[in-house]
């Protein structure tokens, strides 16, 4: 309602009004979305590869385009992916991991270094965000890279998530 009509019909703004018709035009839906986590523990790893992740245990994913590895974006737009994953018996090796969000728009990675480690710790945290324009039938999927061969493992609290952005 423009400010106009309701100073020329003397509403008081202080009022509290029964509200019983429909909104319309306004809001919106935040799909597709989806979020998966591990259904078990993932590991070791292979020193200086990248792991596809596959998280087994889907806790909703509305328009059926994540199959436990790839999402695949069902319509173009803007979307926000977001992962954590939980590192389990991290070695104190001089070495690295990098989480990466493979076939993203832009780069989205990121990595931890467990130099300085005075021994094995017994777990830790790794994980991104991020805002990203992908077009339809893009295929996107979590990566792990280990720079060395250890007995690192993650944890099953670790999952991947995602949804297009209301624009």
């Amino acid at each position: 309602m423009a400010l106009s009509k309701i100073q020329a019909e003397s509403m008081n703004l202080a009022d509290t009004y029964a509200f019983t018709g429909t909104v319309s035009g306004a809001g919106g839906v935040n799909t597709p979305a989806f979020k998966a986590q591990l259904s078990s523990q993932l590991g070791p790893f292979t020193g200086n590869a990248w792991t596809d992740l596959s998280f087994g245990s889907e806790l909703f994913d509305t328009s059926n385009a994540f199959d436990g590895t790839t999402f695949t974006v069902p319509e173009t737009g803007k979307y926000y992916f977001a992962s954590f994953i939980r590192l389990v018996d991290v070695n104190s090796a001089n070495m690295y991991y990098q989480l990466q969000l493979n076939g993203a728009s832009q780069n989205a990675m990121s990595s931890i270094q467990t130099n300085g480690f005075d021994a094995t710790v017994g777990f830790m945290t790794i994980g991104f965000s991020g805002i990203y324009t992908q077009n339809q039938n893009d295929n996107l999927k979590m990566r792990l890279f280990q720079s060395a061969s250890v007995s690192s493992y993650i944890h099953t609290e670790s999952w991947f998530c995602g949804f297009k952005i209301i624009e």
